[in-house]
């Protein structure tokens, strides 16, 4: 951590502190931890940023980042550091009255209170919806950071495994590099299946950064032929695997649904990018069982009821889920009209419009 007190209760930030000030601290003051007030000393090396540690385990561990990477401790720094240039409100790791959580930073932007936290180990999606909830409750929106993974430092459209705790804060995800001091958006994540994503990576410097952080413009021509052509050969390969490995769960979905319907494999010569947020998988496999679903119900397309099929087919009943397989129904017959390159043309604002209308 970079902010402690002493036993006097004076708030002690090592950001911006000279050696010599922190060496003059460090010989005279008693340090505590202003979350459990449990002692904390002040390490100074010369390869590991200034920062506040634990002197024994403590169940402020629960609350706050202990054991933190020198990764942490220095995107923390420059972060912060950087929104002081930006917005008039800002403080490092604070301490909130009647708040079990500390975030990173905490932001008053336009009468609105924002949380950074810059997460630099991996973190189960559990914990982050648990604290996020509390965010929620506190009335102030969170803002997650990732430190860039070696996939992220390129630039362009690229198909990349993501892992769960990226896919957590879509439609896009923002990653931060303390070595080279840039930010990545990775922006129109959209799943072609299982945890494979088509994304535009756009890079930003910290010192050309706004706040509130940037938001993604649409896709290029180029850009969406790019998505248009990665996401036919990631078809491809999908019903490909389905026919190489006939024992996998999509292989199976799908079989039931040819024998169903009286199809083969070939005859599954397209299917439709739904640009939401969904934890569907691949169009093919879900966009083939509606057709099922409606030949078992008898029932034309627009007629689905999204929970009741997402339950018939095991898949989890989400409102993210509910929202991306309404909006296929509802719009099938038109986006049957456009080219991959115009559908994924089309920007995530777009389509969350023409699902609201």
């Amino acid at each position: 951590m970079l902010i402690a007190e002493t036993i006097k209760g004076t708030v002690i930030n090592v950001v911006g502190l000279t050696r010599t000030a922190l060496e003059t601290l460090q010989r005279t003051e008693t340090f505590r931890c202003p979350q459990c007030k449990a002692p904390v000393q002040l390490k100074i090396g010369t390869v590991i940023t200034p920062h506040f540690a634990h002197k024994v385990a403590s169940s402020c561990r629960e609350l706050f980042t202990e054991g933190e990477s020198e990764e942490h401790l220095r995107g923390k720094t420059q972060l912060y550091e950087w929104l002081k240039t930006r917005v008039n409100h800002v403080w490092l790791e604070p301490t909130i009255k009647n708040f079990s959580q500390r975030p990173d930073i905490l932001v008053l932007h336009n009468n609105h209170y924002y949380a950074l936290e810059f997460q630099c180990s991996a973190i189960k999606t559990a914990l982050l919806e648990k604290r996020n909830a509390g965010y929620a409750k506190a009335n102030i929106t969170p803002i997650w950071i990732f430190n860039t993974p070696k996939f992220a430092y390129y630039q362009g459209v690229v198909q990349q495994r993501l892992r769960k705790m990226y896919q957590y804060t879509l439609p896009h995800t923002i990653f931060y590099s303390p070595t080279t001091k840039k930010f990545t958006y990775a922006t129109f994540l959209y799943r072609l299946y299982h945890n494979q994503f088509l994304m535009r990576l756009a890079q930003v410097s910290l010192d050309r950064q706004v706040f509130p952080l940037y938001q993604p413009k649409p896709l290029r021509k180029t850009q969406a032929e790019a998505y248009s052509r990665s996401y036919t050969s990631g078809y491809k390969r999908f019903l490909h695997n389905c026919i190489r490995y006939p024992r996998g769960n999509s292989a199976k979905r799908l079989r039931r649904c040819t024998n169903g319907l009286y199809l083969s494999f070939s005859e599954l010569n397209r299917s439709f990018p739904v640009f939401l947020p969904h934890t569907l998988g691949a169009d093919v496999v879900w966009q083939t069982e509606l057709a099922l679903y409606c030949k078992e119900q008898k029932i034309w397309i627009e007629e689905v009821e999204p929970a009741h099929f997402l339950t018939t087919f095991s898949y989890i009943v989400s409102d993210d889920n509910c929202k991306a397989i309404r909006y296929y129904c509802e719009n099938i017959k038109g986006i049957s009209a456009y080219t991959l390159t115009e559908l994924f043309a089309i920007s995530h604002l777009q389509w969350e419009n023409k699902t609201d209308n």
